[in-house]
């Protein structure tokens, strides 16, 4: 019975330790820091199978939060495939677990944003939303962050007057429960901005943009990844002025962030580096009727 007890201790203390890996590895990501992500992940699927096995529900939170870190790294075929082994999962069980059914359906519609391919992560984001309003209803932040995520792929699809009611709608819960949300907060903003700005609202746009950017820098500083998206896409805007000095400042620090954070192939940073490209020929050639403007801004 001794033996017993000591085992069910040690159990509770390994679970407890990847646990907290999971939770360092997920705050890591979101800080931008993905070495120390993906090092504090690894060893948490390490432990994970070794202790409990490839199919307990740890060992499931453990290779999520990495197929997370993979969709921000643009590892975006190793994430895939930790989501559809996952999903396989789940709904082999009698009764699935409805709150990792929809974080997964989330992550699966992200990846699939991420990948340009947002007609197939319209359903995936629908089916999110679906199960949190069913789990919550429809006031809670959590199903504000999904709500708001689907509006970014709506917008990706043109769908830009649905996707601003998705804003609007999650801005307003975010702003009820401010504690924990501030991040999601200048999100959403960011992605407001580029919805406007799409459309060739560029008063609205860069307003949104810029009360993202100065939220996104009190959560991160100035050299995080998030921080330079949202500059990209500032520089975008001021380049549709043909405001050259601005615009050039605001893409040549971004490019320096996701240099300095992101692999040289990433999707980020290859649109970035792209938009700077244009940007120094357009300058360089604007005496001459207006060229083609850049890509739509980043998401």
């Amino acid at each position: 019975m001794a033996t017993a007890k000591k085992d069910r201790h040690s159990l509770t203390a390994s679970a407890t330790r990847i646990r907290r890996l999971c939770q360092l590895g997920s705050s890591y990501t979101r800080k931008g820091e993905y070495g120390k992500a993906e090092a504090s992940l690894k060893q948490a699927i390490s432990d994970a199978t070794v202790h409990f096995g490839r199919c307990d529900w740890l060992t499931y939170i453990a290779l999520n939060n990495y197929a997370v870190l993979c969709k921000y790294l643009g590892r975006f075929k190793r994430a895939d495939q930790i989501y559809q082994q996952t999903l396989q999962r789940l709904t082999a069980t009698k009764e699935p677990r409805l709150h990792e059914l929809a974080t997964l359906h989330h992550n699966m519609g992200g990846l699939e944003h991420a990948r340009n391919r947002p007609d197939l992560g319209e359903p995936l984001a629908r089916k999110s939303v679906q199960i949190w309003r069913s789990l919550l209803g429809p006031g809670d932040p959590a199903v504000a962050e999904d709500e708001a995520a689907l509006g970014a792929i709506l917008d990706a699809r043109h769908k830009h007057f649905a996707a601003r009611r998705l804003y609007f709608r999650a801005l307003k819960i975010f702003r009820a429960h401010p504690a924990g949300h501030r991040y999601d907060f200048a999100i959403t903003l960011n992605n407001l901005g580029a919805s406007y700005h799409a459309t060739g609202d560029l008063n609205r746009g860069e307003r949104y943009y810029e009360q993202a950017l100065k939220i996104k820098k009190k959560l991160f500083g100035s050299r995080h990844v998030d921080v330079a998206l949202t500059m990209n896409n500032l520089g975008i805007l001021c380049q549709a002025r043909r405001d050259w000095q601005r615009a050039e400042e605001l893409l040549h620090a971004a490019l320096a962030i996701f240099r300095a954070s992101l692999p040289m192939r990433h999707p980020k940073l290859t649109a970035c580096r792209r938009n700077y490209v244009r940007l120094l020929a357009e300058r360089k050639q604007s005496s001459c009727p207006r060229a083609t403007l850049p890509k739509l801004p980043l998401t």
